[in-house]
């Protein structure tokens, strides 16, 4: 994993790709996103918010979709935004199957600061990338995101522009 300058053990991984306006339209930045995560092997991945209350789905929805295309097979996209404790160990259950069965899965989910079922996911996934607000997202909680998850799961940030 790249790291900032500063390479402390919460440096945020270096951006992958800045998408402009809406996720749908940036298909090329999808797929360099794809190509440079795929560069670590991961069979399960997590999409998080360095922002509380920023939505990811349609982020990870995005980047199943180009994984799809890029694999002509089968990605899963697990939306889990909500996701409570309980709820947790069945979507555990579910990544392992996934993991078995060699399906890349990619999970949305909660910020891992406000949701600890969230926290608990991302920890136990292969990999993660973290989505980062551009203009709106404060440096000091996008830092606490990659230390609470962990540097060294990160593949890689996407940066985007608010609509």
């Amino acid at each position: 994993m790249d790291e900032t300058k500063d390479g402390g053990a919460n440096a945020l991984p270096a951006p992958v790709t800045e998408s402009t306006p809406t996720v749908e339209d940036q298909r090329p930045a999808w797929a360099k996103l794809w190509i440079e995560a795929r560069e670590r092997p991961w069979t399960t991945l997590t999409v998080v918010p360095a922002q509380e209350g920023y939505d990811v789905s349609s982020a990870a929805g995005a980047l199943a979709d180009v994984g799809r295309a890029t694999l002509a097979g089968e990605v899963l996209h697990e939306a889990a935004e909500g996701l409570t404790l309980e709820d947790s160990h069945r979507l555990l259950e579910r990544l392992s199957a996934a993991k078995a069965a060699g399906t890349p899965t990619i999970v949305s989910l909660d910020s891992p600061l406000t949701n600890k079922a969230a926290l608990l996911v991302a920890r136990k996934t292969d990999a993660s990338i973290l989505v980062v607000p551009l203009e709106t997202c404060p440096l000091a909680q996008a830092r606490e995101t990659v230390g609470e998850v962990g540097a060294d799961r990160f593949v890689g940030t996407l940066v985007i522009r608010p609509r």
